[in-house]
């Protein structure tokens, strides 16, 4: 334990010192209390980009415009041969000739014209295998874009997470810091108000009793800033804020990152039983250590260890049954 001696049998104090300590406990300084970290600010338009990319890529290329185009022509072309065919034999018809030199005539204008349409139709099936691979091109494109901008609006999405838990935890930590302040500030005005004082600059020497430096043996005593005497041991009200921050600090861990304070509020069990083993070596009473710190407060009644339950507290794990059969 972190015990701050005071005498526990009377002292002599000069007569010179007493106008110093009292003006010393008089002064009293607020405590600073540190400021509070200050939000974080998100990145609107983080995945803007991603974004853009994904939306450029819904968009046809210009090879596929150029493509579409030359598509359409052909088409338009293939169009104005079927036409030029029809009026080329209505005009055929209509000559005064006989009909098998009409028909002749309209064989070889058919075989013309087939010869073209096949020439415009082999360069649409080449068009179209050239306009499917783009567009194959494109879909991949947006597949990637797609994965791309998933991948970074999740991604922006734990940042945020993260940095706005990172901002509380810093937030909490530092009001705990500031109640710290603010409470020894306190005690520190408690103590000053249980300390005699005197302005007198010839007071004689005179043997200050132990009930006059504010000595307790209760919890109340010692959280009105007396020290408490357990047996041989002086546990002072500072020590006892201090002791009681650290056993309930949250943010205080061990070497296996188990923090002093859990999350079901009760105090790590190695913790508790370090301060109890320090206080029995400077001399304390266990039964003084269980009154300031009830086991039934700091420990998880469902604990199991046996130095847990040899201080009364924790719960005795069933013993195994056996059974037994005569032969």
């Amino acid at each position: 334990a972190s015990a701050y001696a005071v005498p526990q049998t009377g002292t002599t104090t000069p007569s010179s010192n007493l106008p110093a300590q009292a003006s010393a406990l008089q002064t009293s300084t607020l405590p600073a209390q540190g400021g509070l970290p200050t939000p974080p600010v998100f990145a609107q338009d983080s995945n803007n980009q991603f974004l853009q990319s994904y939306l450029q890529s819904l968009s046809p290329t210009s090879a596929e415009t150029e493509l579409q185009g030359q598509q359409g022509a052909l088409e338009s072309q293939l169009r104005n041969l079927n036409q030029g065919q029809g009026v080329m034999n209505a005009n055929l018809e209509d000559q005064p000739i006989a009909l098998p030199f009409i028909t002749g005539q309209q064989a070889a204008v058919e075989k013309r014209y087939a010869l073209q349409r096949g020439d415009v139709t082999n360069q649409q099936l080449t068009i179209q295998r050239k306009l499917a691979l783009e567009q194959a091109k494109r879909q991949s494109a947006i597949d990637v874009s797609k994965t791309s901008l998933d991948y970074a609006t999740g991604q922006q999405g734990r940042t945020d997470t993260l940095t706005q838990q990172q901002y509380q935890n810093q937030t909490e930590a530092q009001k705990y810091q500031n109640m710290l302040a603010q409470q020894q500030y306190e005690n520190q005005l408690a103590q000053q108000k249980n300390t005699p004082t005197t302005a007198s600059q010839n007071v004689p020497q005179t043997t200050v009793p132990q009930s006059d430096l504010g000595t307790t043996t209760t919890v109340a005593g010692l959280n009105s800033g007396k020290t408490f005497i357990s047996g041989s041991l002086q546990y002072t009200a500072q020590a006892f804020q201090e002791d009681q921050a650290t056993l309930l600090n949250p943010n205080i861990t061990d070497a296996q990152g188990n923090p002093n304070r859990g999350p079901d509020g009760y105090v790590n069990p190695a913790v508790y039983l370090k301060l109890y083993n320090s206080w029995i070596a400077g001399g304390g009473l266990k039964s003084d250590f269980l009154q300031i710190y009830p086991i039934k407060d700091y420990i998880n009644p469902a604990n199991t260890w046996p130095e847990i339950i040899a201080l009364g507290g924790g719960t005795k794990p069933k013993a195994a049954t056996t059974s037994t059969r005569s032969i």
